[in-house]
């Protein structure tokens, strides 16, 4: 579910590095392995939470 408007997405796209290929094949497999992965903080999020 995407809870962001599309004109914060395109900022955070323009502003932000780009999530690694290693946290994108991680976020992959943890989307295929567990059911309900609720505790996985997506890119921008956890480019926050690196601050």
């Amino acid at each position: 579910m995407d809870i962001l408007p599309n004109a914060l997405l395109a900022y955070l796209d323009d502003h932000c590095d780009p999530e690694p290929e290693v946290l994108k094949k991680l976020n992959r497999e943890t989307h295929i392995k567990v059911l309900k992965p609720n505790m996985l903080s997506g890119h921008y999020q956890g480019r926050l939470l690196s601050f």
